[in-house]
């Protein structure tokens, strides 16, 4: 198995789960702590374009040094507004939307969010989860996983190779991956995180043929001012050391419309 570089250097952040998270925040039954809801497009990802309803939650068990959505994190008692599933459908339907993006923050904190991924779907709505990958749900089966490792250029986070072979290979498609990328040598990280994670298929437990075959969308930057060339530099990366794996560059294009900091769009 390749080996990940320098992943004993990484700073070991253990992830909260969502029973520690429920101990410190609290919990009501079909309740969610919510930062704030809005009706957009997708900016990124195979649903790209696609007008869609965020749910962003609040708390976040990680602390990312580019993270764009540093207003989601909480303090205890100062956690967000609750809504119920009722309330939150409501909402949604009032749109139109058939898409919902359940984001944060980080959604598998909440501990009711099976509730709320299966009423939505027996509502016909498709739900994509955006995840940092670093707790498991197996009670929880979206529409869409979205996985998004962090690399070490979010200083000190850690995650475990297994959870992210869980995700990727034992649980139905579709599921994609997203990495930001701030330079060359987080890009070979990437590729030699997915080289781990191909390696680690186990053909009596999971599915798929043993090649990793989810799209892996790559972005720079967002606050960087040079954002287009941040993203030719992406484009050059992956054309040089992409392998055979489905490595598609990616723009936001609501960072370009409303900018990296904008809430509620």
């Amino acid at each position: 198995m390749s080996q990940h570089p320098m992943k004993t250097k990484l700073g070991k952040k253990l992830p909260m789960s969502e029973v520690a998270y429920t101990n410190m925040y609290g919990s009501k039954d079909d309740q969610y702590r919510i930062c704030e809801e809005f009706y957009s497009i997708q900016g990124e990802g195979q649903l790209s374009g696609t007008w869609a309803y965020f749910v962003r939650f609040s708390e976040c068990n990680l602390r990312c040094t580019w993270c764009d959505t540093k207003f989601s994190y909480a303090k205890p008692g100062v956690t967000g507004e609750w809504s119920t599933t009722k309330q939150l459908l409501r909402r949604i339907n009032e749109t139109g939307t058939k898409y919902v993006v359940l984001t944060g923050g980080e959604p598998c904190l909440q501990p009711n969010l099976q509730v709320l991924t299966k009423t939505l779907q027996e509502n016909g709505i498709h739900v994509t989860i955006e995840t940092n990958s670093t707790i498991q749900r197996p009670d929880v089966i979206p529409d869409l996983w979205s996985l998004s490792p962090k690399l070490q250029s979010a200083k000190g986070v850690f995650y475990e190779l297994a959870d992210l072979v869980y995700y990727v290979w034992n649980q139905p498609d579709p599921v994609q991956l997203k990495f930001v990328t701030l330079n060359k040598d987080d890009f070979i990280e990437m590729i030699k995180l997915l080289d781990d994670i191909e390696d680690a298929h186990d053909p009596t437990t999971s599915r798929g043929n043993g090649k990793l075959t989810v799209p892996v969308y790559t972005q720079p930057d967002g606050y960087r001012e040079d954002y287009i060339e941040a993203i030719r530099e992406t484009i050059e990366w992956s054309k040089e050391l992409k392998k055979d794996y489905d490595v598609r560059p990616m723009l936001q294009f609501h960072r370009l419309i409303w900018g990296a900091d904008s809430i509620g769009v």
